[in-house]
């Protein structure tokens, strides 16, 4: 999730509900291929890990396929991080959360991992 000279779609600014899952206020950047950051301003890790979590399973509830209406397993690996006072840019804070990112995709896939001290 390194955003450097890649051109972002972003979106939000308003309230999201998909399946079981409804967020307050948030943001979204799609950073390229297959990943997104979801911005959730004035929120706490624990307040982010649960949101993380949630859409975590939200996603892996399998979906019917259009053509032959069988479950299609999903799963979606999640880093988080949260804002530092010493963070001068949001890049520091995206790149900590894509460090969580891939603990989670190589301790298994389908989790949700937290950005450590470093």
């Amino acid at each position: 999730m390194r955003p450097q000279g890649r051109r972002h779609r972003a979106g939000g600014g308003r309230p999201a509900v998909s399946g079981n899952l409804a967020l307050r206020r948030y943001s979204w950047l799609k950073l390229g291929g297959e990943e997104f950051a979801v911005l959730l301003p004035q929120t706490g890790l624990y307040a982010a890990l649960d949101v993380a979590e949630r859409m975590r399973k939200v996603i892996a509830e399998a979906l019917p396929s259009p053509e032959s209406g069988m479950p299609v397993p999903v799963s979606v690996s999640i880093g988080v991080s949260t804002m530092r006072s010493s963070d001068d840019t949001i890049d520091a804070l995206l790149n900590r959360a894509d460090r969580a990112l891939y603990q989670a995709k190589n301790s298994g896939r389908n989790q949700v991992r937290f950005a450590t001290n470093e």
